[in-house]
């Protein structure tokens, strides 16, 4: 399983700080590797932590049906957002938090290596269809060109199931939701609403980028398409950017 080999910024920081060792759970002096593999403790612990990176845990948790001391409870919240200028530090702390999370990084698993985390940056100029076809790209899927847009989503959440990712890390993200027709942001608010409620194989959405994606997601989750779904939004200010995501 490979992602595409010319990209840059997040997704190629993320490659390289992934360590190639298989990521082995024990939990309750059970060995299990693989998909949906319990929580570890060092999850459970109460610990200090950066917001982004409480909010990052709590989506494992979530992605497991579990909360923190190991209690089994489904949670609606499946969107993850950070929000805030260039500069700001986002993508410096998302790549922190998510190199600290054992349950995002790649293992071994029937002789293939499973990463659980997928992550790719929205194109400029973006529509729903090029959304999809980015995220097939960044999985190593390659599609016939005049494919519909309908069959890139079916394809993509197909894939992500056969891929086994639980997580997709939308970086740059501002650019599939600021788009001037109404018809295509309901479409991405759709889109992003089908990725995290399918049934056979719901995965959990973060998003990082710049103004107006949170107002877009706020609006969305106020009797909007994403109304059905409990979102986080972390804003991240430069002034601020350590404190908030660092530790």
């Amino acid at each position: 399983m490979t992602a595409r080999e010319n990209d840059d910024g997040l997704v190629s920081k993320l490659r390289r700080g992934y360590r190639a060792t298989a990521f082995h759970v024990v939990s309750r002096g059970t060995r299990y590797d693989g998909p949906r593999a319990q929580v570890p403790h060092s999850l459970h612990r109460p610990r200090e932590r950066s917001n982004a990176g409480a909010r990052l845990e709590t989506l494992v948790l979530n992605s497991a049906g579990q909360r923190a001391g190991g209690r089994n409870h489904p949670n609606k919240r499946r969107i993850l957002a950070v929000c805030g200028d260039s500069g700001s530090g986002k993508t410096r702390g998302l790549l922190e938090n998510t190199g600290k999370i054992p349950a995002m990084q790649p293992y071994e698993f029937q002789g293939n290596t499973i990463s659980p985390l997928l992550a790719f940056e929205a194109p400029s100029p973006c529509t729903p269809k090029l959304l999809a076809l980015e995220g097939l790209k960044a999985l190593g899927v390659g599609v016939r060109p005049n494919i519909r847009e309908n069959e890139a989503w079916d394809a993509f959440r197909n894939e992500l199931k056969g891929h086994m990712v639980l997580f997709v890390l939308l970086d740059e993200a501002q650019h599939a939701v600021n788009i001037a027709n109404r018809i295509e942001a309901q479409k991405i608010a759709d889109a992003f609403k089908n990725l995290v409620q399918m049934p056979d194989w719901p995965v959990r959405l973060i998003l990082a980028g710049v103004p107006p994606l949170d107002e877009f997601l706020y609006r969305c989750s106020t009797g909007g398409p994403l109304s059905g779904s409990r979102n986080s939004i972390v804003k991240v200010d430069s002034r601020a950017s350590k404190k908030s995501l660092e530790k």
